[in-house]
């Protein structure tokens, strides 16, 4: 909730980003402390979900809080936002479903209690993503064309690029991740 809240009030992308991870690593704790096999696969795919998007979004934001927006980027930025606030079919929201599974397997009081954090924490995460979303409008194209930012570029453009399949693959992916938990 911490890590939502600091990032809902941050005023730079790079600190909303920094923020917005600390609170999945709370997602990931939340996933792994309901104690059921469906909330390790939740924290196997929050963590691999959250290293593809968010590596993928801080390769975007440059240095001056700005973004290096030609067309490409500017889809590639809004799935990757799409999908870290959980917005279905993308996969952000199969690894937040699984959370959520997780904890209704419990029952009891905590695990509604569990249940109303998330999803109020989601409804924060939208809200400051939409923020970050709508400074696309205002960006131009970087003029510097320099390799790095062009590198930096490429590797975002094939990070929100694997959304897609992964979107796809559900099935066969659900499926190792939850041999993954298993082995955990």
């Amino acid at each position: 909730v911490g890590g939502e809240l600091a990032a809902w009030k941050a005023t730079d992308s790079r600190r909303m980003l920094a923020f917005s991870s600390v609170g999945q690593l709370g997602l990931m704790t939340l996933a792994l402390a309901s104690g059921q096999h469906l909330g390790i696969m939740a924290a196997v795919a929050l963590a691999v979900h959250h290293l593809l998007v968010k590596s993928a979004l801080f390769l975007l934001v440059d240095r001056t809080d700005g973004f290096q927006a030609t067309w490409p980027v500017k889809v590639i930025f809004v799935l990757l936002v799409l999908s870290l606030a959980g917005i279905p079919p993308l996969p952000g929201f199969w690894a937040k479903l699984l959370l959520l599974q997780a904890w209704l397997q419990n029952g009891g009081v905590l695990a509604y209690v569990t249940l109303i954090v998330v999803l109020l924490t989601t409804v924060i995460e939208v809200m400051y993503l939409l923020r970050f979303a709508v400074m696309l409008k205002d960006s131009r194209p970087d003029p510097v064309d320099d390799r790095l930012s062009m590198l930096n570029r490429a590797i975002a453009i094939a990070l929100g690029i694997l959304l897609i399949p992964a979107m796809l693959l559900l099935q066969p992916l659900h499926e190792q991740i939850s041999r993954m938990a298993s082995q955990l």
